[in-house]
């Protein structure tokens, strides 16, 4: 769609912090290329990459609670979110190594159009 719904948006954005837990968990995930533009798959995969080096994985669970749009143009949207995040950083054993929760996090998300898909193209936490 040319101008995406707050529904839209959230699905994208739900998606996006699906499969991103997917591949830091170890897992792969079709879905990231398809909502996230290349870069940003980029820094997943490499954040993946040094965990491996670790024998860490990751244990992520994101749930958006709230989305404000801050602005929308045919090709550019922006949102901020309030996130309830929590994560689990993991031996290979299963043994806990860290825990982190914020039950309320800020993140500005940047959403770009290109030809007919909307990606993720960037995000900010804490912002």
């Amino acid at each position: 769609d040319i101008k995406p719904s707050e529904d839209q948006i959230r699905s994208l954005l739900d998606t996006w912090l699906e499969a991103k837990a997917e591949v830091l968990a170890g897992n792969n995930s079709e879905a990231l290329l398809i909502v996230a533009r290349q870069k940003l798959v980029e820094r997943v995969n490499l954040e993946r990459k040094k965990d491996i080096s670790a024998g860490e994985s990751q244990k992520i669970k994101a749930t958006i609670n709230s989305l404000d749009l801050v602005s929308q143009t045919a090709k550019r949207i922006e949102v901020k979110v309030n996130l309830t995040y929590s994560d689990q950083r993991l031996k290979i054993s299963g043994e806990t190594v860290s825990e982190t929760t914020i039950p309320s996090l800020n993140v500005t998300y940047v959403i770009g159009r290109e030809k007919k898909l909307w990606q993720l193209v960037d995000y900010i936490s804490g912002s």
